[in-house]
């Protein structure tokens, strides 16, 4: 059990398991808990991503979507359905956090980038009291308008 219960985000990246970062890795070793999105009857693409990774043993908190297409995302039905499944799920790793075990919430991609972690995150931290961290998967190449380093992908003329 971790010595200071926190709350953890992980991007494991775009599919390949071997593009996880080392601080990924790092936190997925010293995490009490792995929490991760799956739609019911479905595995998880996150936990497939890092099955090879996890200490054997280790707890999963398995949070299952009630909905994912059969509902328009636009109709009130939706937003009611899903605003009620992060309030749940924050429940369900707030209870982790409160028993002092750190959970590390695995996501494809980076986690508050249109993932299940930015909704349930801060809502987990806000119950909790606890620091919300977020660790995005691998970065691409970022280009700062003003450097005068030539993209990559540019063809020379």
């Amino acid at each position: 059990m971790s010595t200071k219960a926190k709350l953890v985000g992980v991007g494991v990246g775009p599919g390949d398991p071997e593009l996880l970062t080392l601080k990924a890795l790092r936190t997925l070793k010293e995490a009490d808990v792995i929490a991760h999105f799956a739609k019911a009857g479905k595995v998880s693409n996150a936990r497939a991503i890092v099955a090879a990774h996890l200490t054997p043993g280790v707890t999963e908190l398995e949070l299952l979507y009630p909905v994912t297409t059969e509902v328009p995302n636009g109709v009130p039905a939706y937003c009611n359905t899903m605003r009620a499944f992060y309030d749940e799920a924050a429940g369900r790793v707030s209870s982790h956090l409160d028993a002092g075990r750190s959970v590390a919430v695995i996501c494809e991609g980076d986690p508050l980038f249109y993932g299940s972690y930015m909704h349930a995150g801060p809502r987990s931290a806000r119950r909790s009291h606890k620091a919300m961290m977020s660790l995005p998967s691998c970065r691409g190449r970022s280009r700062n308008p003003s450097s005068s380093a030539v993209s990559p992908t540019r063809t020379a003329r």
